[in-house]
């Protein structure tokens, strides 16, 4: 089919240009992700902002904790975030370091 790709396992098309190019779908994880990395990117989360609860964000994007999870674990991964325990998780206070 033109304009569409199996997802890898899943049978899903994707969002299929209709000129023949395709592009993957863009999971929600990736969304959240894309959306709070931006933020710290634009500089509307600053190194030390404590990011909403999980529940929060679940609500603000529409999405399940395991989603949310996923999300903030790559963060972390990626050194955007930190997370202190008990307390919430943080925008980093250096690109890749740890919180100010």
């Amino acid at each position: 089919m033109q304009g569409y790709e199996a997802i890898a396992g899943s049978g899903r098309p994707t969002n299929g240009h209709r000129f023949g190019r395709t592009r993957r779908a863009t999971s929600k994880t990736e969304v959240v992700i894309q959306d709070i990395a931006g933020q710290i990117e634009r500089g509307e989360l600053k190194p030390g902002d404590r990011l909403p609860s999980a529940r929060e964000l679940c609500q603000r994007y529409r999405v399940s904790a395991i989603v949310v999870r996923r999300a903030v674990g790559w963060l972390k991964a990626a050194g955007l975030v930190v997370g202190v325990a008990g307390v919430g998780v943080f925008v980093a206070g250096v690109p890749g370091g740890g919180h100010q």
